[in-house]
């Protein structure tokens, strides 16, 4: 009888997975804890990784608010100084009303 090559199945480490992402037994219970609570809410994993990702997607957004308002607030302070000549404070004025109307990513390509 020839002998066979290789681990028998079953042997070695096992990976756990979710969502078909591999992770460590820690990771797999954390994660199983708030898939849990969220099958509550939602019935499909779709639906939850729709939720997650709506939800991480506000945080981005009122990041991009927060970094507009600096640069508005910035704007507002050099605009009061004396050291810039009319020309100069017009053009900064027409930046921040169009940073007011369209945010910072459309009018730098950021």
């Amino acid at each position: 009888m020839e002998r066979k090559k290789g681990r028998p199945l079953g042997s070695g480490s096992k990976n756990k997975t979710i969502l078909g992402v591999r992770v460590t037994d820690k990771e797999f219970e954390i994660i199983q804890k708030g898939i849990k609570k969220l099958k509550t809410k939602f019935k499909t994993n779709r639906e939850i990784i729709i939720y997650l990702f709506k939800k991480y997607n506000k945080f981005e957004i009122n990041e991009r608010i927060i970094e507009d308002n600096l640069l508005l607030k910035l704007i507002s302070e050099e605009l009061s100084k004396n050291k810039y000549t009319k020309e100069e404070k017009m053009l900064l004025k027409r930046v921040y009303k169009e940073i007011q109307k369209k945010g910072i990513t459309s009018i730098f390509y950021i």
